[in-house]
């Protein structure tokens, strides 16, 4: 929710407006957002771990990894339960990901859409996390120990909104030097090496073919403006807005 002037949807209320919401009216609303998710789980269990971890992130814990999460929100003997929820249920990412992707469509998609392609980098302290490693940050501006993701997100008159996001894995993961902690962070073995630029390409086209969004323009920074293999694999049906070095 955007918390100064918005220039996209007036509906979505400015930072005066939110100071006049209280706490139980924020709580309802956001018990009523997810249960939008609800029919994407199979188990009541499985409901409970989804609106636990998710309201982790939204709180002001100064961990919001699995265990301080489920430890301030459903107690001590639900750290393995929220932990076995990510690693082994299947199919419900996938579900939760189009149910989103569908209702931000019915929210926003417009003729002349946005879709602006950008990646983000997350300063960690650790080494064990997927895809940290040594290289340029551009929250710090520096050579640093971080992760790197790309995302791809969407505007039109009525709003803006997040599409895609893909963690981005450093070419030293895919080293011998890595193997244990590929297998430690469970990627899949037969995942291979792609540039930001080539996943990029490939979420790019996948927000084409799903047809959920119209899109007019595509936009993108020097890091993506500037080579050509990616710009000559746009779609020719839309422009593109690039910055070049």
């Amino acid at each position: 929710m955007l918390s100064q002037k918005n220039p996209y949807n007036s509906e979505i209320p400015g930072l005066e407006d939110l100071k006049q919401i209280n706490a139980e009216e924020i709580i309802a609303r956001h018990e009523e957002y997810l249960g939008k998710y609800a029919d994407c789980l199979n188990r009541s269990q499985q409901i409970k771990y989804f609106e636990a971890y998710n309201k982790g992130l939204l709180s002001n814990l100064d961990r919001k990894s699995i265990e301080p999460i489920a430890l301030s929100f459903l107690g001590e003997q639900a750290v393995r339960g929220l932990q076995d929820f990510f690693t082994r249920s299947k199919g419900w990412e996938k579900s939760v990901s189009n149910c989103y992707k569908s209702q931000l469509s019915n929210e926003l998609t417009a003729p002349q859409g946005f879709l602006s392609v950008d990646e983000s980098d997350f300063v960690k302290k650790g080494k064990d996390s997927a895809g940290v490693t040594h290289q340029y940050c551009g929250i710090s501006g520096k050579t640093d120990n971080c992760q790197a993701g790309v995302f791809v997100s969407y505007a039109t008159d009525k709003g803006a909104g997040l599409i895609e996001s893909r963690l981005y894995l450093p070419e030293i993961w895919f080293s011998d030097e890595y193997k244990e902690k590929r297998k430690d962070c469970q990627i899949p073995m037969d995942t291979n090496f792609k540039t930001k630029n080539e996943m990029a390409k490939e979420m790019i086209a996948d927000v084409l073919d799903s047809k959920l969004f119209e899109v007019d323009c595509i936009g993108c920074d020097a890091a993506f403006g500037s080579d050509e293999a990616f710009l000559d694999s746009l779609p020719e049906s839309v422009y593109y807005l690039g910055v070049m070095q």
